[in-house]
């Protein structure tokens, strides 16, 4: 989200490439993953991928979810195809893929809204810290000074009694 003003289009610049350099980072981890289901002939490579796409929407949110989900959904075509063709399917081959693809956007979308509403909490949580620090030297200031008169009052002079000595 771009913000007005040039700290805030910096900012957002900054936040678009974190992103894409996530979405990036699961997208490798995803094709080395699906290289290894193929290499080792693994006979349901979609327990593996849906953990990769848990992870990273968990992690990154929606965008790297939505990679994962599209990696794991053309293996998917790739291997549950009749003669590995992407797009000639037996009708139980048929209702696999519509349930993988059913399972990646439900799974990436509840994730994804988890990591939304976290990274929700957690701007709320810095906002009402940064209230309560400015709060705490408020209060801190008003226990050792006057209030009429901005001077150090009784209850400072003890506390620093040995600065005032002699």
């Amino acid at each position: 989200m771009l913000f007005s003003g040039k700290a805030g289009v910096s900012t957002g610049r900054a936040d678009l490439r974190e992103q894409v350099k996530h979405m990036l980072v699961a997208l490798a981890v995803m094709l080395m993953m699906v290289l290894a289901v193929f290499l080792f002939n693994v006979p349901n490579p979609n327990m593996l991928l849906i953990t990769g796409l848990a992870v990273f929407t968990s992690l990154y949110g929606y965008g790297a979810g939505i990679v994962c989900a599209v990696v794991m959904v053309v293996y998917s075509m790739y291997f549950f195809s009749t003669d590995h063709s992407m797009f000639a399917f037996t009708a139980v081959n048929l209702q696999k893929m519509a349930v993988i693809v059913l399972g990646a956007v439900l799974t990436t979308l509840f994730i994804g809204n988890l990591k939304r509403q976290q990274e929700e909490a957690n701007r709320k949580l810095r906002e009402l810290n940064q209230l309560l620090e400015r709060d705490n030297e408020k209060l801190q200031t008003a226990s050792v000074t006057d209030d009429l008169t901005g001077v150090l009052n009784r209850f400072a002079l003890r506390r620093d009694y040995a600065r005032y000595e002699n």
